[in-house]
């Protein structure tokens, strides 16, 4: 009897090498520093232009709440009166507006309040001669697109702007007729 022996070979099945989990830190945090890095890279070289545009729409504002003002001079706030800007670095800038013959025809003012997702910034324009607010715009919102920004772009809403009436009262020391707020 003749008996047959057939080898069998088993193979192993290939071993996995493992990634430690220092070395998975070590590679996340490298791509986070270099992630981080190039987001600073792109604020800081993008800033200059950002704050220059910026100071454009802030200046076509002025000019947009103030009708027929072709100067400005801008004052701030030192003590309790009001004086250039150069003057009192830093809080509420007021934006005075002048005809061609240096007449003051209007101030604009910024202002901000509580909109539903963030504070929503605005410019007034004031002219004293008429006792009347006589021009909003929006500077900043981040409102929802087709709700919140309706007061950008409802004519209706912005129409309430152009000329209400805030005349003091005969003590000079508060509004006539105040502005409620609805």
């Amino acid at each position: 009897m003749v008996t047959e022996v057939t080898a069998t070979t088993t193979t192993a099945a290939p071993a996995v090498v493992g990634t430690s989990g220092t070395k998975m830190i070590v590679t996340m945090g490298a791509l986070g520093l270099v992630c981080a890095v190039l987001i600073v890279a792109a604020f800081q070289s993008t800033l200059p232009a950002i704050e220059r545009n910026k100071a454009a729409a802030l200046e076509r504002a002025i000019f947009d709440v103030i009708p027929n003002a072709t100067s400005k001079t801008v004052f701030a706030e030192k003590d309790g009166r009001l004086v250039p800007a150069e003057e009192a670095p830093g809080g509420p800038r007021y934006y005075a507006g002048y005809d061609d013959d240096h007449r003051l025809i209007g101030v604009a003012v910024e202002a901000s309040g509580q909109g539903f997702a963030d504070i929503v910034k605005v410019i007034y324009g004031y002219a004293p001669a008429q006792g009347a607010v006589v021009g909003m715009k929006v500077l900043e919102s981040h409102e929802t697109p087709g709700l919140g920004t309706k007061i950008e772009t409802d004519p209706a809403f912005r129409a309430n702007f152009e000329a209400l009436e805030a005349r003091l009262d005969g003590s000079g020391n508060g509004i006539a007729n105040p502005i409620v707020l609805v």
